[in-house]
């Protein structure tokens, strides 16, 4: 099969760029650089030709009034190359954990914004815990111009990705709702009314979180929605006998950084997104528990005590608020304190530091 630029690109384009879809912002998500060599490092190509126009600058901004949880002050500076990120440096750890997570929202609904406006974009990182500087916690610095179409002469794609494995009890993706995401940004907020959730919605909402796309990473195509630090890769890891009371251990696989579950219908799950080799979509079962049979969980839980997991969960929970609000069903999100933490560790999940709801049909 052919590795060359653009060999995923089977879709038109859409006439205005400010009607690109949720779905197909998510699926055509890469990070960008010089190199015209696709698959030495970053999938996008920047385009130094053509300047950023007053309203790419605009959307940028609007896409970074994201749905707040706290009051910490967020602050993006524009005027610098790459633009800065930042937060305060000083308030209590579970203050400043939920502002790293809310920084990470805001990288990703810049990575978004970028996507669906033909916009390159890299994540520059200065330390896995950022960089404190005059009472501030600069996060991330972001690079950002016009990109070349780098999905066969497109900026977007539709197709799911080389070896794509869908699980039995997971529904295809959709990758074109034709909801813009633009719009959805405008509408997020942390809780919405809605409808409730089908099977298809949850299968959509977990891709959406973090499910596997077409771009390639350092030559390997195992792209996902979101951005992983270095394109840090899944592992093996054992989950703990303390899971389950027979003393049963289960190998499983997990990224570096941070994971995704789901508590529904009396089932713990963990989604499995597959490794360099093979796309997945997929649940693997990890425990029995108690859970409310007329909602989802979906719990988004880190795996080192470094600061990039915590951006990795605003990653994740950016597209889900933005994902629910383009499949209309009602949601809540939440951050979660030391005593919502304990009760999950208690059914088996250490360090859930976010939790998504969705109301679901009985």
């Amino acid at each position: 099969m052919p590795k060359t630029t653009g060999y995923y690109m089977d879709d038109s384009e859409p006439e205005f760029h400010s009607e690109t879809s949720v779905e197909k912002a998510l699926n055509s998500r890469c990070s960008s650089d010089t190199n015209t060599n696709q698959l030495k490092a970053h999938w996008g190509l920047y385009n130094p030709d053509k300047l950023l126009l007053h309203e790419h600058t605009g959307a940028i901004m609007q896409a970074l009034q994201i749905p707040r949880f706290t009051n910490m002050e967020l602050s993006v500076d524009l005027e610098t190359d790459p633009i800065i990120l930042s937060i305060p440096a000083e308030g209590s750890k579970e203050e400043l954990d939920f502002a790293h997570i809310e920084s990470g929202m805001q990288q990703q609904a810049i990575h978004l914004v970028c996507a669906a406006l033909g916009m390159g974009v890299c994540i520059k990182n200065i330390g896995v815990n950022g960089k404190i500087l005059m009472n501030r916690c600069k996060t991330v610095k972001m690079h950002i111009e016009m990109m070349h179409p780098s999905y066969g002469g497109s900026f977007w794609s539709i197709s799911p990705p080389e070896n794509w494995c869908l699980s039995d009890s997971l529904s295809e993706p959709c990758r074109d709702s034709g909801f813009p995401l633009l719009k959805a940004i405008e509408d997020a907020a942390t809780s919405a009314e809605g409808e409730t959730a089908s099977s298809e919605d949850i299968s959509q909402l977990l891709w959406a979180a973090r499910g596997r796309t077409p771009h390639y990473v350092f030559g390997e195509c195992r792209g996902l929605t979101i951005p992983i630090w270095a394109g840090g890769l899944t592992v093996p890891a054992i989950i703990q006998s303390a899971i389950f009371p027979s003393g049963k251990r289960l190998r499983v696989m997990i990224n570096q950084y941070s994971s995704l579950y789901m508590a529904h219908s009396g089932k713990l799950r963990l989604y499995d997104n597959g490794d360099a080799k093979t796309s997945r979509h997929a649940l693997t079962e990890i425990a029995e528990v108690e859970t409310n049979p007329s909602v989802a969980d979906f719990l988004l839980a880190v795996n080192e005590s470094n600061k990039r997991a915590l951006w990795e969960v605003g990653y994740m929970l950016e597209n889900l608020i933005l994902q629910a609000v383009a499949l209309g069903v009602e949601y809540k999100a939440v951050l979660c304190d030391d005593k919502l933490k304990d009760i999950w560790a208690e059914k088996g999940i250490n360090n859930v530091c976010a939790i998504f709801r969705v109301k679901v049909r009985s």
